[in-house]
């Protein structure tokens, strides 16, 4: 099952944080003072080499240790010390007066990829948020015959062209899209309509944050301010929508404005995450494989003998001892015949050496786990289908002098393993597999990690 990023709703995130916000709606653009005051609040400027210390407001208009926890007259943030400041979403555009609820700018983007035809290019979604967009369809039939049959079925169904229609007609033009334009087929198994119904909450905002400033980043010197072309979208974005709800415009104004801000917000975060984030590809790789986290180990691999599942993983007595520690250490809690220090020293003295309790321990542990504990298997680098996949820890090895990982040959071609002493890192997954409790244990005492797939 592949690893995705989920949508989240605004409006909760909104609600949840506590640290200062600030509405872009009640700012006013054409200000000289106020431009300034949006850039300071919107990008990080760097004059020097090094980061300064010195608490300051967003804006920067208020320095100094005498005004730590102060508001600032300007931005009406609170001065902190940099190292204390909140890396949060500060500024925010609430929904303009006369527009519907914001779509959000990822799903956005899953729109206008989804709905993008022909050769060359041409974006229904923005065909319909924009009336005034016009597509190049030179020397391409096919793209005027589908947009011609998307505008009769719009008239016929009596829906009109823009943003605030798009929104209170979403799911009626998405069935259009979907059945006469992509010929889509319905499955048991997956529907995109019922994705979007699953997550309507999180798709429709009243809010709409704009990332920190310290992704926006630009350096001055000597020879001028610099500044990463690719980050201008944003910042055009933010200039766009502010004071969008000081002077009277017509709605169609504002629609317009709002289509283009979440269709360049939804390509801006798509090419970060992709050029900056996740430059090589694969979540599991970025937040797991590529670095040591809590419950991981790594060993050289051998093959299983006699009689197995393909996902069977043997342990080595030492690994599973430093691995399965919290909940052994709370088996011989409640117990209650060792101190906590007695506990530490028997399981450390214990590590290369057999000892029957602790046997038994690893068997009631994985008897409580039907099919064995899940866990993640993975060999670097994690560049294929099949470098890491989930297995089941089925066994815990009884000798102490085997340090080998235990797995099939049948899996072995995603790893490229031939057994020649071959490094193979494990991941330890707890989640909705294990019975025993830590009820003895704090979350200060015990931290684990979730390695969910």
């Amino acid at each position: 099952m592949p690893s995705a990023l989920q949508l989240i709703s605004y409006d909760d995130l909104y609600n949840r944080i506590t640290s200062d916000k600030v509405l872009i709606n009640q700012i006013d653009p054409l200000s000289a003072q106020n431009k300034e005051l949006i850039d300071a609040m919107a990008m990080k400027n760097y004059a020097q080499d090094n980061l300064s210390l010195i608490p300051s407001c967003q804006c920067g208009c208020t320095t100094g240790t005498y005004y730590v926890g102060t508001v600032c007259h300007l931005c009406n943030t609170k001065v902190v010390n940099g190292l204390d400041d909140p890396i949060s979403f500060l500024l925010w555009v609430q929904k303009p007066q006369g527009v519907e609820l914001f779509i959000s700018p990822a799903m956005m983007r899953i729109l206008v990829l989804r709905y993008t035809i022909g050769r060359p290019k041409v974006s229904l979604i923005e065909h319909i948020l924009i009336p005034t967009y016009r597509a190049t369809m030179a020397k391409s039939m096919s793209n005027m015959m589908t947009i011609e049959k998307l505008d009769h079925l719009l008239e016929s169904h009596k829906i009109p062209k823009g943003y605030n229609s798009f929104v209170q007609n979403f799911y009626r033009i998405i069935e259009l899209l979907e059945t006469e334009i992509l010929y889509t087929k319905e499955t048991t198994d997956f529907t995109f309509m019922a994705l979007l119904r699953e997550n309507e909450k999180e798709i429709f905002s009243n809010y709409l944050p704009f990332p920190n400033k310290i992704v926006f980043a630009s350096e001055s010197n000597e020879l001028g301010r610099f500044f990463d072309r690719a980050l201008l979208s944003p910042i055009n974005v933010i200039r766009r929508l502010s004071g969008i709800d000081l002077r009277t415009r017509p709605p169609a104004i504002k629609q317009v404005k709002v289509a283009k801000s979440l269709i360049e917000m939804g390509a801006f975060y798509e090419k970060y995450m992709k050029d900056y984030i996740f430059k090589k590809y694969g979540l599991v790789r970025q937040n797991i494989g590529s670095s040591r986290n809590h419950f991981t180990a790594r060993a050289v691999i051998v093959s299983i003998q006699g009689a197995h599942r393909h996902d069977d993983l043997h342990l080595p007595w030492s690994v599973a001892c430093t691995l399965f520690r919290p909940f052994l250490l709370n088996l011989l809690d409640k117990e209650g015949q060792m101190s906590y220090k007695e506990q530490v020293r028997f399981l450390t003295y214990h590590v290369r050496l057999h000892h029957p309790w602790i046997q038994q321990a690893f068997e009631k542990m994985i008897a409580s786990t039907p099919g064995g504990i899940v866990a993640l298997l993975s060999r670097n680098p994690l560049l294929h289908r099949g470098s890491i996949q989930r297995v089941c820890i089925v066994r815990i090895k009884n000798d102490p002098d085997d340090t080998t990982f235990s797995m099939s040959d049948r899996i072995g071609a995603g790893f490229n393993s031939d057994h020649d002493g071959r490094i193979i890192a494990i991941v330890i997954n707890f989640l909705n597999c294990w019975k025993l409790s830590l009820d003895s244990y704090t979350t200060a005492d015990v931290e684990i990690q979730y390695a969910t797939v």
